[in-house]
Parts: structure tokens; C-alpha cells; sequence
């Protein structure tokens, strides 16, 4: 299993904690190799320390983390298989177990649900008190890319079905209904506002107060479905121009401010897999 990264944490929070401003928040990110802890504070997003790089594990991607449970819960492989792992934490996180075999992890807002794709490709939710799975809906269990499902609440679950439209799964009733009939993918949610991106990755969509609307797009650039929201904005990575009519394959870091609509770049040749905030002081706990 994954080796115990409670020392590392609970040094860095520490750290972290003692320069903590209003202005300042703290995140857990994924750059498909390794999980690191961040913070970003007036335009500089600064990575602090590597929680977890590949060892036994590969891979580790897609960390959710939950306030009030306060775990961590990720996706990496193992001897070829893709698991869900999950991390503890009390005043500091404990080692990581593996839960279930599967991909695309989501984490509830409290902490006691995780929605993933098991190995059969199936839409499930492992109710982390009990251990008990349920499947979603025959018709709504094909995996492809970038349909990993996205909580709103703690009882609501956004995915996108095998015929690409976007459905909202209520839990407490155990019903389906259409939530968007464009063909969309589900990459970050916030107080009542939910980020799309389309099938070429290229526009990025707001869904707010049963309205859809184009944030940005762009002709070429590819974005990233690893999205962060972040203040009155996000992180998200997208590709870049090195040269005039070149594409570059790499991909950088980026902020984008809501309020002015504009984007900056924060960290070079740097791709996101998934990422989340992370109470500053927990180090301090």
C-alpha cells in the first residue's frame, strides 16, 4: 500500500498554516505523478510539498477531500489495476488503504459518499460508513473519457450518460432526470454553479440557475478537465503556443478571474488531474 505521509503533511501544513492570509487558499493538486500540496495567493500559485509520488502506486490522480470528514480520497494504480485509495485524517493524514477497484473518483461534500467507475465501467456509490455499493442506472454505466461524475450536494450527482447527455442523480430519491441535452462534461462545481467542457475540450461552459452559458472558447487550444475552483475563479490547464503556428503538446497552468474575464498563466509545462481545496490551518488542529 501507499507508504504513510503523515509526517510530510502534518511539517508542511504546519508551515503552510503560519503564513496563512485571507487572501491566501491552500489546495491538494494531481499532475498525474504525484499529489502535492499548494497555495495560491495574489496571482502566484506556489507548490509546497509532495505529499505522495509514484512508488508502489502510479498514478495518483483526481483527489477529492472532504472538510468534514477530513479524508482524502484518490484514484492510482497497483499492479496494473486501477483503485480507489482513501487518506485519513485527523490532525494529520494517516496512510492510505485501498477501498475498491475502479477510476474517477468523487468525494460527497460529507466525506461518507464516493461515486466512481468499478471495473465493469458501472456508474456506482460506495457508501464509505457501511461499505455498501450501489449501481446507478442500467442505462447510465458506460464509461468514456471524461465522464467522471461530479457532486453538487450532498445527495445530487451530476454524470454524463453513455449518449453524452448531462443527468442529475438525486440519491435520497433514487431518480434520474436530464439535466442538459448537450452533449457535456461535468469538471467542477461551487456554490450552485457548475463548469462544463465540450467533446473537443475546447469550450467552457457555466451552468447556473438552470441557465447554460459559454465562459470562454477557443478555436485550438485543448483545455484540461482537471479544474479547480478558486475564489472568483478557477485553475485549469490548457495547451500553449511556444512559437507562432506551432501547437505545443504541453500544457500549462492557468487562473481565470471571473470578474475581468481574463486568464494567467501560473505555473509552466504544468497539466492538472484533479484537485481541491484544503483548510489552510488543518495542520494546526
Amino acid at each position: 500500500m501507499v507508504a504513510t505521509i503523515r509526517q510530510v503533511l502534518a511539517i508542511a501544513l504546519s508551515a503552510i498554516s503560519m503564513t496563512v492570509s485571507a487572501s491566501q487558499e491552500c489546495l491538494i493538486l494531481s499532475n498525474g505523478s504525484e499529489i502535492s500540496i499548494a497555495h495560491y495567493k495574489e496571482g502566484v500559485l506556489q507548490i509546497d510539498t509532495t505529499l505522495l509520488k509514484e512508488s508502489k502506486v502510479l498514478n495518483p490522480v483526481w483527489p477529492s477531500y472532504s472538510e468534514s470528514m477530513e479524508s482524502l480520497v484518490f484514484e492510482a494504480r497497483e499492479n496494473g489495476r486501477n483503485g480507489i485509495y482513501k487518506a485519513n485524517a485527523t490532525t494529520t493524514f494517516q496512510s492510505s488503504e485501498l477501498l475498491m477497484f475502479g477510476r474517477y473518483p468523487a468525494l460527497s461534500p460529507d466525506g461518507d459518499k464516493i461515486a466512481y467507475f468499478n471495473e465493469h465501467n458501472n456508474l456506482s456509490i460506495k457508501d464509505v460508513s457501511s461499505g455498501a455499493d450501489m449501481l446507478i442506472g442500467e442505462p447510465y454505466k458506460i464509461l468514456s473519457v471524461w465522464k467522471r461524475p461530479l457532486w453538487i450536494s450532498n445527495n445530487e450527482l451530476v454524470y454524463t450518460a453513455k449518449n453524452e447527455e448531462v443527468f442529475l442523480f438525486n440519491r435520497s430519491e433514487d431518480s434520474h432526470s436530464k439535466l442538459i441535452s448537450e452533449k457535456l462534461f461535468p469538471v467542477a462545481s461551487s456554490d450552485g454553479v457548475v463548469l462544463f467542457i465540450d467533446h473537443d475540450a475546447r469550450t467552457l461552459f457555466e451552468y447556473k440557475a438552470d441557465e447554460l452559458s459559454v465562459v470562454f472558447k477557443n478555436r485550438f487550444l485543448s483545455i484540461g478537465s482537471g479544474l479547480v475552483m478558486l475564489g472568483d475563479g478557477f485553475l485549469y490547464s490548457r495547451q500553449t503556443w511556444p512559437e507562432v503556428l506551432r501547437l505545443s503538446e504541453d500544457k500549462a497552468t492557468f487562473y481565470f478571474a471571473r470578474d475581468s474575464d481574463t486568464e494567467k498563466e501560473l505555473v509552466s509545462n504544468l497539466t492538472l488531474f484533479g484537485g481541491s481545496l484544503l483548510p489552510c490551518a488543518l495542520g494546526n488542529k
